[in-house]
């Protein structure tokens, strides 16, 4: 009996052990999803935090791109998963718009995720062709408010955050210029450079080059601070009191993930950006790390989903 009694107490032990090395997070790869191709402003900022979580969480951090609808088609991806910590989704402020611009989403944008935490923001910088004539957001103000409907912008598509950022600085200027919707930043720069469209919305990490070398001039950032990549006052500062657009990304988590997964991923994505190396490659791109706590992630992205709805109710623009 006693021998017997020992083997039990051992196999007890033995469960007990495996059972708690199960609970240990993580104990395998984490995925995060990324809605846009590789390349974007999406895909570097998920880039350059997997690999920094890899390195501090002991795990493999493997981003996986799945493009379509603007970043809807991988947050769907994303609600169906397991809600374990181990598949993430790099959402942006797109996430917020899909919200209202799609009628129908297979997904609730608030209620099938958890936030884990804000990453950083990319301020977005409205560029002209110095050949328009208007070297200030004044200049530009003025010239739509003498030719109606005559000076076109360019966004990233309808219904996108650029695309938001254009409908708000034409209500607040109460100016009348004409969206032309592109697939992204390379397309509505090269239209600007060739004279097709007056001006466009575009990230700062976009333009930069061309601004560098003065063949487009920025007259304006949407934040409510200047970009450190692109000298450029603000709307604001240049003639829209008032105006401010900032563009966010993060990770989000499906709903139901464990309050402590959360908070160790919380932790770990603050420190991966306060990281020296880390931090001095966002501001390379122009993106301003951002770190928040995961409830008031969650309601930054209740409030600006709200905050949407209304910018398409009083712009009247169409639904998808």
């Amino acid at each position: 009996m006693p021998g017997i009694r020992h083997f039990l107490a051992v196999l007890c032990a033995l469960l007990a052990g495996a059972a708690a090395a199960q609970d240990v997070y993580p104990s395998r790869p984490i995925r995060i999803v990324v809605g846009f191709s590789p390349g974007g402003s999406a895909d570097i900022l998920a880039r350059l935090v997997g690999q920094r979580l890899s390195e501090t969480m002991g795990q493999p951090v493997v981003v996986e791109n799945r493009p379509g609808a603007g970043g809807s088609v991988g947050a769907a991806a994303v609600a169906r998963s397991a809600s374990d910590g181990y598949t993430l989704f790099l959402a942006s402020t797109s996430h917020t718009i899909n919200a209202t611009y799609y009628r129908s989403l297979s997904y609730d944008t608030a209620a099938s995720f958890a936030g884990v935490s804000p990453i950083a923001v990319v301020p977005y910088v409205l560029v002209v062709n110095p050949a328009l004539g208007a070297r200030t957001l004044r200049q530009v103000i003025e010239l739509a408010k003498g030719s109606p409907g005559k000076l076109t912008f360019g966004s990233s598509g309808n219904g996108t955050a650029t695309h938001l950022a254009g409908e708000v600085f034409k209500s607040m200027a109460r100016i009348d210029i004409v969206h032309v919707p592109y697939k992204g930043p390379a397309e509505q720069l090269q239209d600007v450079l060739a004279g097709r469209i007056h001006m466009t919305i575009v990230p700062v990490n976009s333009a930069k080059s061309l601004l560098d070398g003065g063949k487009l001039a920025a007259v304006g950032i949407t934040t409510a601070k200047r970009s450190a990549v692109v000298d450029a006052p603000t709307f604001a500062e240049a003639g829209v009191p008032g105006y401010e657009f900032t563009p966010w990304f993060g990770l989000l988590a499906p709903a139901g993930t464990p309050r402590p997964v959360i908070e160790r991923l919380n932790a770990e994505t603050a420190a991966a950006v306060a990281h020296p190396e880390v931090r001095t490659k966002l501001l390379a791109q122009g993106a301003e790390p951002m770190t928040m706590k995961p409830t008031e992630f969650d309601a930054l992205v209740r409030a600006e989903i709200g905050r949407f709805a209304k910018i398409f109710d009083e712009a009247g623009i169409a639904k998808n």
